[in-house]
């Protein structure tokens, strides 16, 4: 029989970050707008956001449809698309003549850990 300590290790400890929530419901919002290989575009998905209220742009007076239209694409690619693709779980490739999203397998893997 043995008592005591020999020796102690300290335990590396480790950063772990987790995507913000509204990021996560967005990667949800994906992976059912491209199940059974659905084409997702930045339109289709501008329009599945505005349904949603997630969307929101800073309203101006006298801004034109094409502007407004412009607004939220760059809305879209500042406070959704680029985050995800820094965290890896989206990819936006080309399909023809328009961009297509698609979902990674660690976008897969981080919706059946977090989702």
């Amino acid at each position: 029989m043995v008592t005591g300590c020999k020796d102690i290790f300290p335990i590396p400890s480790y950063k772990i970050e987790k995507p913000r929530d509204d990021l996560v419901a967005v990667l949800k919002i994906i992976r059912e707008l491209t199940q059974k290989n659905a084409r997702l575009t930045k339109n289709i998905f501008i329009e599945e956001l505005d349904k949603l209220h997630s969307l929101e742009i800073h309203a101006k007076r006298g801004r034109s449809k094409q502007d407004e239209k412009s607004a939220k694409y760059r809305a879209l690619d500042r406070k959704y698309i680029q985050p995800l693709i820094n965290w890896n779980f989206i990819e936006v490739v080309r399909g023809g003549r328009r961009k297509e999203i698609r979902i990674t397998p660690e976008g897969e893997n981080i919706l059946v850990f977090l989702g």
